[in-house]
């Protein structure tokens, strides 16, 4: 029964990213999304103001991402078996889905206000929605890295798994050479 629930998220979370898609197709582009002609070097464009062209899709953008991290969470939950299917998978599944939603946002907020001001704080040579690209993104799917290098042989493919994967292919193997 948890499989259905699963997989009737996952359909309703590709709705919403569906949904969020089409709602930043159709939202007008305001500044010069396309660039306007720089009044100096004339082979060069400039591109206005970010916050003109970006501003109006910034939440529909937020939903998109968060409901990728989920969908994908959703997905790695599925290749569990259904015999491992514990609390304490979905558990650790979710507190992944947590810090990577946590590190997206304070991304996002990070760009958002610099959209908005047009400066930014600068944090270990970059500024800050960059570092959090650069540095926080790895960390926030680390865990999920952990989760499976050493939970992989207890929770996904078990050591009684391999002996029995082993056995059936030996049994094809010598239905193979009779």
């Amino acid at each position: 029964m948890a499989f259905v629930r699963i997989v009737i998220f996952i359909l309703v979370l590709l709705l919403v990213v569906v949904i969020a898609l089409i709602s930043i197709a159709m939202t007008a582009q305001g500044g010069m999304p396309t660039g306007g002609d720089h009044p100096v070097i004339s082979n060069m464009s400039v591109g206005g103001s970010g916050y003109d062209r970006t501003g109006p899709i910034l939440t529909q953008v937020f939903v998109w991402q968060c409901s990728v991290i989920i969908f994908a969470i959703l997905m790695i939950s599925l290749g569990v078996p259904k015999k491992r299917r514990t609390i304490k998978v979905y558990l650790s599944l979710s507190a992944c889905a947590l810090v990577s939603i946590a590190v997206w946002s304070a991304l996002f907020l990070a760009y958002r206000a610099y959209l908005e001001s047009g400066s930014t704080m600068y944090f270990l040579g970059f500024p800050v929605a960059s570092a959090w690209m650069v540095y926080g993104i790895w960390i926030g799917h680390l865990p999920l890295t952990v989760i499976y290098v050493f939970g992989f042989h207890k929770r996904i493919f078990t050591e009684k798994d391999q002996a029995e994967f082993a056995a059936i292919l030996s049994d094809h193997q010598k239905r193979r050479a009779e």
